[in-house]
């Protein structure tokens, strides 16, 4: 049966199958619901659920559905709930821990290539996405009570990010002469339109 060495992605989907999400169509609808963390395109989660199978992890249940709309349903074998449960009792690497993926600090760190005269209105816009999305996600937490810690972890970096975004347009008007990263050269910049 050698189970190898799993990815997040089939850790995630065997966790699913061992907490009774049986097909793989409402599997691809769990990972939607994380936010981002995992894509899959439509056969990845069927992939990695053959995967799973031929090493003896998880196994074909039955169908259900309409006639010509069946899906057919999973659950973790013994062997499958326990490869899941050493996951969920180990800790992950730092390394995998220290990765937070933030679109806006990416942006952020080139801001240098627009006209300072631009970085005020570009972060404002920036914190007014920022508290939509905790409102969204204050929302989300009220209409899925069973979802609110996973989602709770979202929104606490949600309000570290408009803390931060803040700290950034407080720089932007202490400064006279405009918005520099701190130890970091200007870069000349162009217009834009």
């Amino acid at each position: 049966m050698g189970t190898g060495k799993l990815t997040e992605l089939e850790f995630v989907i065997l966790a699913m199958a061992a907490n009774g999400i049986k097909s793989g169509y409402a599997m691809r609808k769990e990972l939607d619901s994380m936010r981002g963390r995992f894509s899959p395109v439509s056969g990845s989660v069927y992939r990695v659920l053959r995967r799973l199978s031929e090493r003896g992890l998880v196994e074909e249940i039955g169908k259900s559905g309409a006639p010509r709309r069946e899906r057919t349903e999973y659950k973790a074998t013994t062997a499958g709930l326990e490869v899941v449960q050493d996951w969920l009792a180990s800790s992950p690497p730092m390394s995998e821990v220290e990765v937070i993926n933030d679109p806006l600090r990416t942006r952020y760190r080139y801001l240098r290539a627009v006209p300072k005269e631009h970085h005020r209105r570009i972060l404002k816009m920036w914190q007014e996405e920022n508290e939509v999305l905790l409102i969204r996600l204050d929302k989300s937490m009220i209409k899925n009570p069973a979802d609110r810690m996973s989602l709770m972890n979202l929104y606490l970096l949600a309000e570290a990010r408009g803390k931060w975004l803040q700290m950034l347009l407080d720089d932007i008007q202490a400064t006279t002469s405009g918005f520099a990263l701190i130890g970091e050269a200007e870069r000349p910049t162009e217009v834009i339109g």
